[in-house]
Parts: C-alpha cells; sequence; structure tokens
C-alpha cells in the first residue's frame, strides 16, 4: 500500500505530519556491537569462529547469556489483536506499536528488544492458545 492509498482512507493522514516522518522506514535498526573491520574480524564474528563458541555453548548451555544477546535481549510480540487502545488491527498494522515497545526497552532499560508481528489468523482458535508456543522460544 502507498501512501496515496492511505490518504485515499484515513482523513488525519498528512504526509508532512511529523508523526509519519518520524516512523517513515521504521523506528528501529540493528547495528553490530563489534566491529567487522577486515576478514580477519570477519573469521571471528562468523565462520569459521563462531563454530568455537556454538559448540561451547552446546556443551554448556548456560554459557549463551555470556556469549550471544540473549541475557539482554527480549521479543515484544503481538498477532494484532489487542493493541494499545486500537483493538484487532492485525499484524501489519501493530508493528509500529511493537517497535516503539522496543524502542522505549532501549532508550529506558538498556534492554534490546526485537518486535514481532506474527499473522495468525490461519490457525484459528483463541489468541492466547494461537502464542502458547512462543514461551519457549529459543530455549534459552
Amino acid at each position: 500500500m502507498v501512501a496515496t492509498d492511505i490518504d485515499a482512507r484515513i482523513e488525519t493522514f498528512d504526509p508532512e505530519d511529523p508523526v509519519f516522518a518520524l516512523h517513515r522506514g521504521g523506528k528501529m535498526e540493528i547495528s553490530a556491537s563489534v566491529p567487522l573491520r577486515d576478514a580477519h574480524d570477519l573469521s571471528l564474528a562468523y565462520t569459521p569462529g563462531v563454530a568455537r563458541v556454538c559448540e561451547a555453548i552446546h556443551a554448556d548451555p548456560e554459557v549463551a547469556h555470556e556469549y550471544t544477546w540473549v541475557s539482554n535481549t527480549v521479543a515484544v510480540i503481538t498477532d494484532g489483536t489487542a493493541v494499545l487502545g486500537l483493538g484487532d488491527i492485525g499484524p501489519a498494522a501493530s508493528m509500529p506499536v511493537m517497535e516503539g515497545k522496543a524502542v522505549l526497552f532501549k532508550q529506558f532499560g538498556g534492554v534490546d528488544a526485537i518486535p514481532v508481528a506474527l499473522d495468525t489468523t490461519e490457525r484459528g482458535g483463541e489468541p492466547d492458545d494461537r502464542l502458547d508456543d512462543l514461551v519457549d522460544v529459543g530455549g534459552v
């Protein structure tokens, strides 16, 4: 959907509105916490070096908290059925709210947060039933 399609449906849409300007392109990005200056750095961060860290975590899953971002990262997950007083707006329309929550986690708590909006409509059932599988994502 392009801005002109939105304009036809939303009375308050103004492409020059600072709210829309702030949200254009999303409010988040992922950046590396380690420098990747050359092939040597890349070999440490990815292959072949990463295999050693994977093997250490496989041998002792607790070290994942020390050698990955899991100790300071959460997922902000929704299926879009109950979003910030907006009701059932669906997963796509809920993403700006999820990004906003993730930005707040980082800015005010120092916690990295990844927004995830799931389209669960094909599975049927109540929303809580559909999201139960996410309780143990990653097993960490």
